[in-house]
């Protein structure tokens, strides 16, 4: 039994987006054989298996758009959804706008994870629930060279 199922747009999104890949590689380490990653594709007409939590990284484009398939697949188990752009939910010119609204009314949203403490807060006091967690790139994808003085202004 997987103690983590993990909602992942696709592996290959995974391993090209920086802030995706490093979620993913943290939490297999974390967890081990207890770890299961899912895409959305793999959702279609499976449930989720027995776990002790679910955390979606799907785009939350991605969930807002497929949230009755991900409901059905669900079958009302808690997931924790993470988000790392919430402003586009919420500015009148965002491009999902009330998508946070639509998916806890679809889902049994446990929280919403959010990198930014100003918006963690904001969605608190729309009376969802959200956490703050700290999020910076893996000493790994930076790089010192070449010296600032050095490198092109564009």
């Amino acid at each position: 039994m997987p103690r983590l199922v993990h909602l992942i747009d696709s592996y290959e999104y995974v391993r090209s987006n920086c802030w995706q890949h490093q979620i993913y590689d943290a939490l297999k380490e974390h967890f081990g054989v207890g770890y299961a990653a899912v895409t959305l594709q793999e959702t279609l007409g499976a449930h989720v298996p027995e776990c002790d939590v679910v955390l979606s990284t799907l785009k939350l484009r991605t969930v807002y758009r497929n949230r009755e398939q991900l409901k059905e697949y669900l079958g009302g188990k808690e997931v924790c959804v993470y988000d790392q752009d919430p402003w586009e939910a919420f500015i009148d010119q965002g491009s999902f706008l009330g998508a946070y609204e639509g998916i806890d009314a679809s889902l049994n949203v446990r929280t919403f994870i959010n990198t930014s403490k100003w918006w963690s807060d904001y969605v608190d006091a729309q009376g969802m629930l959200s956490e703050f967690v700290r999020m910076w790139p893996k000493v790994e994808y930076c790089s010192s060279e070449p010296a600032w003085r050095h490198r092109p202004v564009k």
